[in-house]
């Protein structure tokens, strides 16, 4: 499981990842990317993919994700979120590359 990331319910989403083996990035060059994201145990699930939310940088092996606040207004702080970021490689192998609790909160209204 890796770090929590946080979020708050109507604000725009952002997180950056580094693919790393030994130390050195990993080539992302044909890779897709997903993110998966769920109101857990058993709730409301949705799944972002496509160049419309992943920005990679694939020689230096990073990318990014971001979510808009639309599609977080979706999130409501209520209950427990957990995330997924799926990479399925060019030769169709799937992986998972991150994985933990994401923290979703409303921001309190003036």
């Amino acid at each position: 499981m890796n770090a929590p990331l946080y979020a708050w319910t109507g604000d725009t989403f952002l997180a950056d990842f580094t693919v790393t083996e030994d130390g050195a990035p990993v080539d992302l060059t044909g890779a897709t990317f997903e993110l998966l994201v769920a109101r857990t145990p058993g709730g409301t699930g949705f799944t972002y993919a496509g160049a419309s939310f992943f920005d990679v940088d694939a020689v230096a092996g990073k990318f990014s994700v971001t979510v808009t606040s639309d599609e977080t207004a979706l999130w409501t702080p209520a209950g427990r979120w957990e995330y997924q970021v799926r990479v399925k490689w060019p030769a169709g192998a799937e992986q998972t590359l991150a994985a933990g609790p994401l923290l979703v909160s409303a921001r309190k209204q003036p």
